[in-house]
């Protein structure tokens, strides 16, 4: 009887917990309010420490080109939709795969699946731990990314999915370890920290990895997503993590890979030629 009644009491806490922030945040604003902006404070403290630790508040900016060559690129599966990552961002996640040889790479947070089948001919594997669908509803993502989740999963014969949320998931129990990782989650500071711990945990001995939105645009710095790069690698590795011209991303590369420095994000390293055709992969929500 006792376990039963301690059992109920959790589930009413649980039951309760929404209304109680809600009532809080209504009946006293002010006090809400503040709590808020200590957090911000406290992450934005956080952040300063950090960069003044690092003695920047900002990575050294590289040429793309160093990295990946002048082309030619191609993307079989583009679809300009919202949260799309940038062209020259699958080019370099693509330029990456094909300097490891028999590269292993691995996505942690996938929406419709463009990165993975644009690096899936560079790669021996490609393994993706994001949402189920189900996860994605209960959390409450609208209902068209629910339906176009991993929409390209069957046009790639070399991929694994692990549904599962990466701030849970035991890293540990993977089976493989990654030359390739691109971090794509959840960018809060909290879940950039584990993402980025996690992924250098199952590193290969050659590898380099990959964050998406340090740069949001390919100019503004996300000072929490800087923020959770410079806490989750250790210090003796900053000097390899840099920001990649034309590209929202910052990267850590291997120790022995050279560098050349990019002057400005608004100085263009390269001008690109583009020529696009459609494809007709039917989506969910389709009207044509």
């Amino acid at each position: 009887m006792t376990g039963l009644l301690a059992l109920l009491r959790k589930l009413k806490k649980l039951i309760w917990a929404p209304f109680e922030i809600a009532y809080r945040a209504a009946r006293f604003p002010i006090r809400t309010a503040r709590a808020v902006l200590a957090i911000d404070r406290t992450l934005l403290t956080r952040h300063n420490h950090l960069t003044a630790q690092y003695g920047s508040k900002l990575l050294p900016l590289i040429a793309l080109s160093d990295l990946v060559g002048y082309g030619p690129f191609g993307l079989s599966h583009y679809s300009f939709a919202p949260w799309s990552a940038h062209p020259l961002e699958h080019v370099l996640l693509q330029g990456l795969g094909s300097r490891f040889q028999g590269c292993h790479f691995l996505e942690i947070g996938s929406l419709r699946g463009e990165v993975l089948a644009s690096v899936s001919p560079f790669a021996s594997s490609v393994t993706s731990i994001t949402l189920s669908k189900k996860q994605m509803k209960e959390l409450g993502f609208q209902q068209s990314l629910v339906d176009t989740h991993l929409m390209f999963e069957k046009d790639i014969s070399n991929l694994e999915v692990i549904h599962a949320n990466s701030l849970e998931l035991d890293f540990s129990q993977l089976e493989r370890r990654f030359n390739l990782i691109f971090i794509d989650g959840d960018h809060t500071y909290g879940a950039i920290l584990s993402d980025t711990r996690n992924a250098l945990s199952v590193c290969a001995q050659q590898s380099a990895l990959v964050w998406h939105d340090y740069a949001p645009g390919g100019e503004t710095i996300n000072e929490t997503v800087l923020a959770g790069i410079l806490e989750g690698v250790p210090q003796a590795m900053w000097n390899r993590l840099f920001h990649v011209s034309g590209t929202s991303c910052a990267v850590l590369l291997p120790p022995a890979w050279t560098t050349r420095s990019h002057s400005d994000v608004f100085h263009p390293e390269q001008v690109y030629e583009i020529s696009l055709r459609s494809r007709n992969s039917p989506t969910a929500g389709d009207t044509g």
